[in-house]
């Protein structure tokens, strides 16, 4: 089949459309399980399950060969920077931040400071467009931040809006230093060794700083609770993966990207209807500003970092 055929095939538009549905519906499953549990161990032992269950996968299915903790090691410091440190920030900040705006913080600062750590390794020219993308960007980032930090009184929302903006930048570092530490992985065995090391990490975490008790189980055992743990395992993680990674073989990864500007439009509109969070107007000029930005930025980059496969 011809590839203009490919990319007009109704199929490859439904499972478009359903890998935004999941990774878009991601923030609002997050928000559920942060609201009731402790944020580390509720990150930390979904992605800890759902990369054992991908490397299962791998084992089961002999898609590749068995790899040697020796051949993960260099997969480390991005399980750091792009699981622990990044999903862990994004789950304490989000405690105090809506589902939708969290979307927006995260998804729209990705690709810019991606230009940035690019730029900044010697990997991308930021020039033209680029430049452009990266001011309106940082305009947006400005106007979102600026109302809550001139005041008397630093709010918590703010807090939690800088650890998800810090969470997002440590993810397109850890992206950056996988393409300049050579990472030779597939992405599907770069995203289980991560998913497996970073969650691992987080659960540590959570166990060390945490109080996880008999109560925790108990919430845990909370049927929307779980149902929001088991979404983003099963629906977040394995499922929309496996759709990434076709599509990534119908599109070009630059077509497929254009999720990270579709999710936050549903994580926005869930997150008014289910819990009746709703922006503010300025809030919605600075998000139209940060995900415009990231448009231009992410448009034909010459060279693009490779990173682990994610949602939220």
């Amino acid at each position: 089949m011809r590839q203009t055929d490919e990319i007009l095939e109704p199929a490859t538009y439904a499972l478009f459309a359903l890998l935004c549905l999941f990774w878009g519906s991601t923030w609002i499953a997050i928000k559920t399980g942060v609201t009731a549990l402790p944020p580390f161990f509720f990150a930390g032992t979904r992605f800890l399950v759902a990369g054992l269950l991908l490397l299962a996968w791998l084992r089961v299915t002999r898609r590749v060969m068995p790899i040697t903790l020796r051949q993960t090691l260099p997969l480390v410091p991005g399980a750091f920077l792009m699981i622990a440190v990044n999903y862990g920030l994004m789950a304490w900040g989000m405690q105090s931040v809506s589902s939708g705006l969290s979307a927006v913080i995260n998804l729209a600062l990705i690709p810019l400071a991606m230009l940035v750590f690019s730029a900044l390794y010697g990997l991308e020219a930021v020039r033209g467009a680029k430049v452009i993308g990266l001011v309106t960007g940082i305009g947006g980032v400005v106007m979102l931040f600026y109302p809550g930090i001139v005041g008397a009184q630093i709010s918590s929302s703010v807090v939690g809006m800088c650890a998800i903006a810090a969470g997002a930048s440590c993810y397109s570092w850890g992206s950056v230093v996988n393409k300049r530490m050579g990472v030779q992985h597939s992405p599907v065995v770069t995203s289980a060794v991560q998913s497996f090391y970073g969650g691992l990490i987080l659960t540590v975490i959570s166990v060390v700083t945490e109080p996880v008790n008999a109560r925790v189980w108990s919430v845990f055992a909370d049927p929307a609770v779980l149902a929001s743990w088991v979404f983003l395992v099963v629906c977040g993680s394995l499922m929309a993966f496996t759709i990434y990674l076709v599509l990534l073989g119908k599109w070009n990864a630059t077509r497929v990207a254009n999720y990270a500007f579709i999710c936050p439009v549903i994580a926005l509109l869930e997150s008014a209807v289910i819990d009746q969070e709703l922006i503010s107007g300025m809030q919605a000029l600075a998000s139209a500003l940060m995900l415009g930005g990231a448009w231009i930025a992410m448009r034909r980059p010459r060279v693009a970092p490779q990173c682990a496969v994610r949602g939220a």
